[in-house]
């Protein structure tokens, strides 16, 4: 997404105005335009299409055959982890295994459950219980450092995954093309701005992040990227919540990285 826009081009800051002050999704709609300011009208329908994509891909992030993708995944992930583990580490594995696998029958069951045109199970993200207190304050602001803390999740994750299937330590992955190539990405989808934070100063901040990962990394722990865990409350209903980093130490202890956006 381009910087060189002049934010003081009456244009821009009618588009500006048309998406109630938030320069991310302007400074997208131009971006859109081959880095050419268009019209209000212009803009709203550059953006407009844009969201429609991602309200599909929403869609399928939601549904419960995309979660059993993902959760199908993280137990190849965890099988594959297994295998350098000490028994220590080997032992807190199998117990994410053992919750993979619940979860997994979990989902399977509401997919047929709605084939067969049936109520499926109840379940609930942990997301819903926590940081729901009224914000105050300018929205855009609050929506952009939310975007801003989900690519750090997004790119520490990418990178993690990468060094797990190459043995390499993440802050040897996390180069400056690979942080270029999912910011460009991401941007594309999920538009932010924040006054003064350049992608330089974002780089700096993840490298800074994986070179603390890595520290954990010599010191003997095993490093998993984004783990599901599900549990059931009292109601048998199920509750589900997703760690963005979980570090096994060597004698089966494990520590927690959770990236907040709220």
């Amino acid at each position: 997404m381009t910087n060189c826009i002049n934010i003081n081009d009456p244009l821009f800051k009618d588009i500006v105005a048309a998406f109630n002050g938030n320069e991310a999704l302007a400074r997208t709609a131009v971006a859109l335009n081959n880095d050419i300011i268009p019209s209000v009208d212009a803009a709203i329908t550059l953006i407009a299409n844009m969201k429609s994509e991602e309200n599909d891909e929403r869609h399928v992030r939601h549904s419960d055959e995309f979660k059993l993708e993902r959760t199908k995944d993280q137990a190849a992930t965890l099988a594959n982890v297994s295998l350098f583990a000490n028994s220590a580490q080997r032992e807190a594995i199998s117990k994410l295994l053992k919750n993979n696998r619940e979860y997994q029958e979990f989902l399977e069951k509401n997919i047929e459950l709605r084939k067969e045109g049936k109520n499926t199970l109840p379940s609930y993200s942990v997301t819903s219980f926590i940081g729901s207190s009224d914000f105050t304050g300018n929205p855009t602001k609050y929506e952009a450092f939310k975007l801003f803390g989900t690519f750090m999740h997004d790119v520490l994750e990418k990178a993690q995954v990468e060094a797990l299937k190459t043995n390499a330590k993440i802050d040897e992955i996390l180069t400056e093309e690979f942080f270029d190539n999912v910011y460009s990405k991401y941007l594309e989808k999920n538009p932010f701005y924040i006054e003064d934070l350049t992608k330089e100063n974002i780089y700096k901040m993840a490298k800074d992040v994986a070179k603390h990962v890595s520290i954990n990394n010599d010191e003997g722990y095993l490093i998993l990227p984004e783990i599901t865990l599900a549990g059931k409350d009292t109601n048998n209903n199920y509750i589900v919540g997703r760690l963005d980093l979980l570090l096994i130490s060597n004698t089966g202890k494990v520590k927690v990285f959770d990236f907040k956006t709220k």
